[in-house]
């Protein structure tokens, strides 16, 4: 599993072509970002560490976005608008339209874990891509009311109430964007995980 956080490089999403009975068949490696609140203080854990346990657990074996800084918070104070900021926002923008899938987990706290830019990711790339959004919140969150309902309303599914389970769901999204043909043992019995009707067994 390949990890870039916001002072990486941002990724750049690499299409194969392969030929199979004279049609070109596009392939993809997989790639998730982990969209949701991130910490503003540094005595705030980030969920996004539990994330990527999570997907290495698993297996996962594509990238993986994390739009925090490897070296720790964005230096920022409210309402300051830096370079620094900007540098941040562009790196997010630029792998959300990369990436294949975009994870959104709003573990939303007011006071902790505010997610007000989130509210406005989640409805901009809920319409723009409806189908690469994955969506979960823990059961307690605060004020999620208006995107369960939007994210059903658009996808006709029910947000995951656990981490884990929002990611395996998006890893199995994944798996039938991704090159149908491959030969990663990973893809193939990932969706032994689900039953008929695309529910955790």
């Amino acid at each position: 599993m390949k990890i870039l956080y916001s002072d990486d490089k941002p990724f750049k999403l690499q299409s194969h072509i392969t030929h199979s009975n004279n049609c070109e068949i596009h392939s993809y490696e997989p790639s998730l970002f982990l969209a949701g609140p991130s910490p503003r203080s540094p005595d705030v854990k980030s969920w996004r560490n539990e994330a990527v346990e999570i997907l290495q657990k698993v297996g996962y074996t594509g990238t993986v976005c994390v739009p925090e800084r490897k070296g720790g918070l964005l230096p920022l104070k409210p309402g300051e608008v830096t370079e620094a900021y900007m540098d941040q926002t562009e790196w997010e923008y630029t792998c959300l339209q990369e990436c294949l899938n975009i994870v959104f987990w709003v573990p939303r706290k007011m006071g902790e874990f505010n997610a007000l830019t989130t509210n406005v990711e989640f409805g901009w790339w809920l319409a723009k891509k409806p189908h690469e959004v994955c969506y979960g919140r823990p059961d307690n969150a605060d004020s999620i009311r208006y995107l369960d309902w939007l994210f059903n309303k658009v996808t006709k599914k029910k947000p995951e109430n656990t981490l884990e389970n929002t990611l395996v769901r998006a890893v199995d999204m994944l798996c039938d964007v991704c090159d149908p043909f491959t030969d990663d043992e990973f893809y193939k019995i990932h969706k032994l995980k689900f039953d008929d009707k695309g529910d955790l067994k």
